[in-house]
């Protein structure tokens, strides 16, 4: 195994899944790689448009949320390396989560691909699914869901 691919969205199962990542990736001196995937947003999202505006942030939304995500996604990279004694490569991506993802470990040749996975009510699955079923379907190696 030389390199490991985590997904996270900072809920508390995805950051579990990190902090499991960093640990098989110690065991196995491979690379890690933190993905985190963020909607595309357009310059209609008028409550984040009207923070910008008060904030005097002249940012289109799409940029201001790419910059927040890739701010979060360093700070959990640092505090995995240092807990780990690794180093951590990140990666923000836009797009349907699931695809990137998927996307993300072809690109990336992942030997392993670690997500969290919330549960849900049955009917909330019916309506919106689960991201980590969409990945497990479809990725190009195996995949370790983290609840």
């Amino acid at each position: 195994m030389k390199r490991i691919l985590c997904a996270i969205d900072h809920s508390a199962p995805s950051l579990r899944a990190a902090k499991l990542a960093g640990s098989i990736a110690t065991k196995f001196a491979a690379e890690l790689l933190l993905v985190t995937v963020v909607d595309a947003l357009d310059a209609q999202q008028e409550d984040i448009k009207r923070y910008l505006d008060r904030e005097h942030n002249a940012e289109s939304p799409g940029v201001a949320v790419a910059e927040i995500a890739e701010d979060a996604l360093r700070s959990r990279a640092d505090r995995i390396a240092s807990e780990y004694g690794i180093y951590v490569a990140r990666d923000v991506r836009t797009g349907v989560a699931a695809a990137q993802i998927i996307a993300a470990a072809k690109e990336q040749a992942s030997d392993l691909l670690v997500v969290g996975h919330a549960s849900r009510s049955r009917l909330a699955r019916a309506f919106v699914g689960s991201t980590a079923r969409r990945v497990v379907e479809s990725a190009p190696c195996p995949v370790l869901v983290v609840p």
